[in-house]
């Protein structure tokens, strides 16, 4: 509720179980884009948190829910 109406990303991960038997395990992933996303978080998916924990906090303690 606090970040109005965010675009949202969304990624779909597959991989193979069981090649012989041709399983595969998939999912999918959705979330916010609320931060510009270089190549490292992209590429690799690692996220730097680029907000301060005390910034953060006091953002999430004014919400109404």
């Amino acid at each position: 509720k606090g970040l109005g109406e965010p675009a949202y990303n969304h990624f779909i991960h597959t991989s193979p179980v069981n090649i012989k038997s041709q399983q595969y395990h998939w999912h999918v992933e959705i979330f916010p884009r609320i931060d510009i996303w270089a190549g490292v978080e992209l590429g690799i998916g690692v996220v730097f948190n680029t907000m301060v924990p005390k910034v953060a906090a006091e953002f999430l303690r004014k919400i109404k829910i």
